[in-house]
């Protein structure tokens, strides 16, 4: 009985996560403006041994 309820459980929650996957909107947000620009301009500078 128990291994059922887990499986019912498991099974309405992947569907769940799916179905609001599914409800985000299509048009892309501001994470992803598009631009292509990487955030840095190259690699960091080592940081000094203490």
């Amino acid at each position: 009985m128990l291994t059922v309820l887990v499986a019912v459980v498991f099974t309405l929650a992947t569907l769940i996560g799916l179905w609001v996957l599914n409800q985000a909107p299509s048009d892309p947000g501001v994470i992803f403006s598009g631009d292509g620009s990487p955030a840095a301009s190259g690699p960091s500078p080592p940081r000094p041994q203490p």
